[in-house]
């Protein structure tokens, strides 16, 4: 039971990096995140398998060739095709609260789409956006860049930097780019939305991808843990409804397991944007005790999103 539930876990995070993908991604890629495990050709059969499961229900997968990092040769890579939702023949509360979940978040800019609309969710009235996380207009010119194994510039933390990225991926809802900061002289990882104006062509890179490089080795396996900063010990309650998604996923932070069913972690935060995004995915059902200063910085920022939504 608990391998079944790792391979969903699994393949839904599959679905979400191919549907956030920009450009076809290759087998490396897309086989970075926690879940694929073993050496390439264990994960090349994990893969093949999740691309199996995904395919039976209905996702389409479609194989594209793309250069290779190096340059010299081409490499197949993945892109979500057309796909399609059968009826999910919802009755009006359904549709109602399917409504409201897909109108909490806004992901992106309004572009005319309602993908509420074609699930067949209906539109309640008041509802306000409780967050929106905004498409980066950078990622689509790093991607290129990568793709092409190009040089970029851009500005960041108010400094101009020229960049050449190795991987573009995601983690805990962001988009990252990692490579070479040709003015630093060292490895970075940078997050896209935070990238100040365009992002313009430099050239063609100078610094290839080392090998055994991968987006899964370019920053932490924990993105709280990123930046270089003191770190924290965030205490944190989950109710008992979305324990069993913390036991899964962070089973060694858990300190303490209560009566009916709740848990507390201990998690150690030096990133607070990630923690932040970390702690929304479980919206009214986390709670943080401690510390006093951490809790308060959450409490002002969820003020401060709910009066602007308002």
């Amino acid at each position: 039971m608990g391998a079944r539930m790792d391979r969903t876990e699994r393949c839904l995070n599959l679905l979400a990096t191919l549907q956030r993908a920009e450009i076809p991604m290759t087998l490396t890629e897309l086989t970075s995140f926690d879940g694929y495990t073993g050496d390439k050709e264990n994960r090349r059969v994990q893969f093949e398998r999740d691309k199996r499961v995904l395919r039976g229900a209905g996702v389409m997968i479609e194989v594209a060739d793309v250069p290779a990092p190096s340059g010299d040769q081409m490499v197949q890579a993945y892109v979500l095709g057309d796909t399609y939702l059968p009826d999910l023949d919802l009755d009006d509360d359904e549709r109602l609260a399917l409504g409201a979940a897909l109108r909490a978040v806004r992901v992106g800019d309004d572009n005319g789409v309602d993908p509420g609309a074609r699930l067949g969710a209906a539109d309640p009235e008041d509802v306000s956006w409780l967050a929106q996380l905004p498409a980066a207009d950078a990622l689509e010119p790093m991607a290129a860049a990568r793709q092409a194994a190009a040089a970029v510039r851009f500005s960041y933390n108010d400094r101009h930097r020229r960049f050449e990225p190795w991987s573009v991926f995601t983690r805990e809802a962001y988009w990252y780019a990692s490579g070479y900061d040709v003015d630093a002289g060292e490895p970075r990882t940078y997050r896209i939305d935070r990238i100040q104006g365009p992002v313009t062509d430099a050239g063609p890179g100078e610094h290839p991808r080392p090998q055994g490089f991968s987006s899964g080795n370019a920053m932490p396996d924990d993105p709280l843990l990123l930046g270089t900063g003191t770190a924290i010990v965030a205490r944190v309650l989950v109710d008992a409804d979305h324990a069993g998604r913390v036991v899964l996923a962070r089973p060694d932070q858990i300190v303490e397991e209560r009566a009916d069913g709740a848990v507390v972690l201990e998690l150690e935060v030096r990133h607070r944007d990630a923690f932040r995004s970390w702690l929304f995915g479980y919206l009214d059902h986390a709670e943080v005790l401690a510390p006093p200063e951490l809790r308060d910085e959450v409490v002002a920022w969820l003020t401060q999103m709910l009066e602007a939504a308002s």
